[in-house]
């Protein structure tokens, strides 16, 4: 197994930002790119780091990427490192505020202004494993077990779209749980049948 090559940090963005430009990316969008891939390799993600840039240069080469900056890019598709320097979770608000950031700049770009960089507002995280079982991280609040369950209820239909729908799904939710009524349905193996192995 051989070494692995060290680098000076600004000189491997100098080199990324080289061969970006090489292909015909403007010089501010290259040491963008540059220092994004550079920061990805920092953080250990080994999808969007600098053994992606020669199939990135070749899609290029190829006309397979465009190289106009109006192009946004939110959601699953992004690897972006906010204020905290690390990346952003896969979840919902961040899409949200993610696609509401996107609108503004397209709208803004279509009346002649520059796009804006994103900055994302953290409102903290929350999360639910069962009845009466969640947890809710709101920063300066910390809530577990059924305080943690019902702001979990409340936030999730809060944001559904139309009254009806918040009004269905509460009362969806309200049987479910008078009844017991369990959401998912789950097909396991009957362990109980299975040999183990003698230990």
């Amino acid at each position: 197994m051989s070494e692995p090559v060290r680098a000076d940090l600004a000189r491997l963005r100098y080199f990324i930002a080289s061969a970006f430009e090489s292909v015909g990316m403007p010089a501010a969008d290259a040491r963008t790119v540059a220092s994004l891939m550079a920061e990805a390799d920092l953080q250990g993600s080994d999808g969007h780091g600098v053994i992606r840039l020669p199939q990135y240069v070749k899609r290029i080469r190829a006309g397979g990427v465009n190289l106009h900056p109006e192009i946004q890019v939110i959601g699953d598709l992004a690897n972006f490192s906010h204020q905290t320097g690390h990346p952003l979770p896969g979840v919902s608000p961040v899409a949200m505020q993610q696609g509401r950031h996107a609108a503004a700049n397209i709208l803004g770009m279509l009346d002649g202004r520059k796009p804006q960089r994103f900055w994302y507002w953290d409102k903290g995280s929350m999360a639910t494993i069962g009845k009466n079982k969640a947890v809710a991280d709101l920063h300066w609040l910390h809530f577990s077990g059924l305080p943690a369950w019902i702001i979990w209820a409340f936030v999730h239909i809060l944001f559904l779209v139309g009254f009806r729908n918040r009004l269905v799904v509460l009362f969806q939710w309200a049987w479910a749980y008078v009844t017991f009524n369990k959401g998912a349905r789950l097909i396991t193996r009957n362990f109980q049948s299975e040999m183990r192995p003698p230990k």
